[in-house]
């Protein structure tokens, strides 16, 4: 960063491989950087006050896929991401000063494993893995506003960025 101007990052799931990434970027361009937790009874006012004024909110919710999917296992994938971007998503919409930017996270499992893909591909997979991911797309897409950006990231397991919309 140059001059006087200083972002203001706020990371949800900033301890993740993803998150500990980004922050040590940031850090590095000299940004004000923050961590916010999310859990079930977190109060919705405490965590618009968090991300108020925050240029940037990235949200990388949810608990490791580095896991056996039990079926308990999987409802705990789904309710990390989908139920903690619900919440993100209801405090930007009480916030006076919202983000300028908000990032969400998705994955690659969303699409058909033994097709190639492109930033256009739209043949997703029909298992979990897809419909969690579709299903946190959909929820973060819920706070669109004309007034400010919407982006979502798709991740394959290396960390490295497949596609933007």
């Amino acid at each position: 960063m140059s001059g006087k101007f200083k972002l203001n990052v706020v990371i949800c799931g900033m301890s993740g491989l993803v998150g500990s990434k980004l922050y040590d970027f940031f850090i590095s361009k000299h940004c004000d950087v923050e961590g916010i937790s999310i859990r079930e009874n977190t109060p919705l006012e405490d965590i618009a006050t968090k991300i108020k004024n925050c240029d940037i909110l990235i949200n990388l919710s949810g608990v490791t896929i580095l896991a056996r999917w039990s079926e308990s296992y999987k409802k705990r994938l789904y309710s990390s991401r989908i139920d903690t971007t619900k919440k993100l998503v209801d405090a930007i919409e009480i916030c006076k000063d919202r983000p300028k930017l908000f990032l969400s996270a998705s994955a690659v499992g969303i699409y058909e494993s033994n097709l190639v893909h492109n930033d256009s591909s739209q043949n997703y997979a029909d298992d979990f893995l897809a419909h969690l991911c579709l299903d946190w797309e959909t929820q973060a897409k819920k706070c669109s506003d004309p007034l400010w950006s919407n982006l979502c990231k798709r991740w394959r397991s290396n960390n490295k960025n497949v596609t933007t919309f």
